[in-house]
């Protein structure tokens, strides 16, 4: 039995290493496009037949063909090729040369750090050039779009659209076309021309603005509930998600543990190949351990490409809890900004982990804006909307719904989201409360949009947050607020303007908040009026987007 096995393992083996160098390029050829910085339709590649280095910076665009035999090294500077570009055999292509000035060193020695920045610089091959055979292209070159590179040619300076060109080095023979053949060639074809730093991004696998660094943002699933993953969407409607390119890989998932498990390995193989392409490794998560170890795989897989890495923490007064968590101080010291929600926090921060000199900053959520509901269009609604645990503290409502609730029997109170509802249902019942308490379970979509846009009220009762997006939402659509100095909250509250407070587990200050707004409609009008001005200026997806990139500038 153990010696058929070997046979069919050499078997196998043998047949496997006959396969022609076609078969393994056809083979190959996916992985090497999706490693790429981008890479447009149509694009013929013999990866398994060339010498390609450095995917993470090579750019190629639509219906370009790179032959058998090619030698590319991206070193740290990219080599971006455009659309309809086709090439003779064996082509050479170099960002970067080998720094040589260093007395007592030798040139294989000098490593990447020591390198000076004209050692390593970008080359453009623009729309439609064709390359000859035997062609060497160096450092800091572009290549107009249009034009012809003669066989054997030593390209080392940059030549202007539709040149032909030639020799050791290389220079102009002579133009392809009189300027007003250019024009009429031009307008002729389908799609134009462009140079390439604008062609690229309509590429179908990235592209992005010149100069932009491309981030990869890890989180939880799109399709997950959260705050987290709220936040990302948001962050997809931004302009800076396109300007740089960023893609969302989903690491959690709200499902099962068997779904969990694969979800998180499926993320790690994705990671594997797309990782190279982008400049930013954009980590949104929360200090518990299990949320770190599942993201510890692509963090390191980040440092290993020597990607810069941004850690955005979801989190609020929770901190005071993990000045002892050896694994998030690790990983904090390991990447190169830390991204807080609230000033208050940030301060909070460099207090606890003072022993950390990662930098910081701050974004805050960002809220989208919703069609305005006329005051006159609310119903006499108090609503809360958590997963509801102790923390979220659903039952300083219910004891103060209890409280003053014979007052006005006009009003309801709604409660959205899941968690331990059995428990609080339970207890509303027990208080008599059931005809006036209702228990939607976790809603979405219009369902949901419709309570808030019927709601006078919003009920905030937790004791810890990072920044409640609830609350922001609850502004949007003209909802007064009456919560407890929770998380970031207290970077923006104007008692008596915009919400009012009530101390932490005080239930009967919270019944008499509750009471002054139920008694007086034109608080409750003016109150909303002012919180829905006051969250778009302070946090439209415009103002957010440019903290966005000038955290991104910053690192």
């Amino acid at each position: 039995m153990k010696n058929k096995i070997v046979s069919v393992i050499v078997n196998v083996s043998v047949k496997i290493s006959l396969l022609p160098g076609w078969a393994w390029d056809k083979l190959w050829a996916p992985v090497w496009k999706r490693a790429m910085k981008s890479c447009g339709r149509g694009v013929y590649l013999r990866p398994m037949s060339s010498d390609i280095k450095g995917l993470q910076n090579l750019s190629v665009g639509d219906g370009t063909s790179i032959p058998k035999g090619s030698t590319i090294y991206c070193t740290e500077a990219p080599l971006t090729i455009g659309r309809k570009v086709v090439f003779g055999p064996k082509p050479t292509i170099i960002t970067g040369d080998h720094r040589i000035d260093i007395i007592g060193k030798h040139i294989i020695d000098v490593t990447v750090d020591e390198k000076l920045p004209e050692n390593d610089q970008p080359v453009v091959i623009e729309d439609g050039v064709w390359i000859g055979a035997n062609v060497t292209i160096l450092k800091g070159v572009t290549i107009g779009r249009g034009s012809v590179v003669a066989a054997g040619a030593v390209v080392t300076k940059s030549c202007a659209p539709y040149s032909i060109i030639g020799g050791v080095p290389a220079k102009l023979i002579k133009m392809r076309f009189t300027e007003e053949e250019i024009k009429k060639h031009e307008e002729s074809l389908s799609p134009a021309p462009s140079p390439v730093g604008r062609g690229v991004e309509s590429l179908p696998y990235g592209g992005r603005l010149e100069g932009a660094k491309r981030v990869l943002v890890v989180g939880s699933a799109e399709q997950s509930g959260g705050g987290v993953a709220s936040v990302i969407k948001l962050m997809k409607k931004m302009p800076v998600w396109k300007e740089h390119q960023c893609y969302w890989l989903g690491t959690q998932i709200q499902r099962n543990y068997a779904w969990k498990l694969w979800y998180a390995v499926k993320a790690y193989l994705k990671a594997l190949f797309i990782i190279w392409r982008y400049d930013i490794i954009h980590f949104h998560t929360v200090p518990d351990r299990m949320s770190l170890i599942i993201q510890m795989p692509i963090f390191l897989l980040a440092h290993l490409g020597r990607k810069k890495t941004i850690m955005h923490i979801h989190m609020g007064n929770q901190l005071k809890n993990h000045t002892e968590n050896r694994l998030f101080k690790w990983c904090l010291r390991h990447t190169d900004l830390i991204v807080l929600l609230a000033q208050k926090w940030q301060a909070m921060f460099q207090n606890l982990f003072a022993d950390i000199k990662t930098p910081t900053t701050v974004i805050y959520n960002a809220c989208e804006e919703v069609p305005e509901v006329p005051f006159e269009a609310k119903e006499k609604i108090i609503m809360m909307a958590a997963y509801f645990c102790d923390n979220k503290a659903p039952d300083l409502l219910l004891k103060a719904w209890q409280k003053i609730k014979d007052k006005y029997p006009d009003w309801r109170v709604y409660m959205l989201g899941n968690g331990e509802v059995e428990r609080f249902k339970k207890m509303a019942e027990e208080m008599g409360l059931q005809d006036s308490v209702t228990f939607t379970g976790y809603v979405t979509g219009k369902e949901r949009e419709d309570y808030f846009r019927k709601a006078s009220i919003y009920a905030m009762c937790s004791y810890e947050e990072g920044f409640p997006m609830v609350v922001l939402e609850a502004w949007a659509y003209g909802i007064c607020v009456v919560t407890t100095p929770v998380g970031g909250l207290p970077d923006v509250l104007e008692d008596g303007k915009n919400v009012l407070t009530f101390d932490f587990g005080d239930w009967e200050g919270l019944a008499d908040k509750l009471l002054r707004l139920m008694e007086d409609g034109e608080e409750r009008k003016a109150m909303a009026a002012y919180s829905r001005q006051m969250v778009y200026e302070r946090f439209s997806l415009t103002t957010i987007n440019q903290q966005y990139k000038a955290c991104l500038k910053e690192i």
